[in-house]
């Protein structure tokens, strides 16, 4: 059986991102909160992977405050854009430092977020598919 690679070809989708619906933290409950996410194969997010080894490189000790860290920052360089998130009872803008602040203050939003940059199949052309921690594939 053949195929055609171009089917399987994810670069686009993995720098321009699919919409995430993001499930609420206590109930799993799927909310009205998306992010617009890359693949965790993105230019952006291997980039930050990158600066983040060379800082490992220089250190004589990771700590896992550390690993916590580069997570959050991984996982924000990810977050393109994001909608219907609130903080304080107001909209909030979505900045590096807001992103990074929301994926501190969530973990269970910061684990969605790294599973669904994870999950190769969001970045197909034609198969976004719904994952299991969210909904790839939200219209924009």
């Amino acid at each position: 059986m053949s195929f055609d690679f171009a089917d399987w070809d994810t670069t686009e989708l993995s720098e321009a991102g699919v919409w995430i619906q993001i499930n609420h933290p206590k109930t799993g409950e799927p909310t009205d909160v998306a992010f617009k996410i890359a693949s965790g194969n993105s230019k952006k997010v291997r980039r930050v992977r990158a600066e983040q080894e060379k800082r490992r490189a220089k250190m004589r000790q990771q700590t896992t405050e550390n690993q916590h860290e580069e997570l959050v920052e991984a996982a924000a360089a990810g977050v393109i854009d994001w909608r219907n998130v609130d903080y304080k009872g107001q909209p909030l803008t979505c900045n590096d430092e807001n992103k990074k602040m929301i994926l501190r203050g969530s973990a269970k939003t910061l684990t969605q977020v790294i599973q669904a940059m994870a999950d190769d199949e969001s970045f197909f052309p034609q198969t976004a598919k719904p994952s299991e921690n969210g909904s790839a594939g939200i219209s924009e």
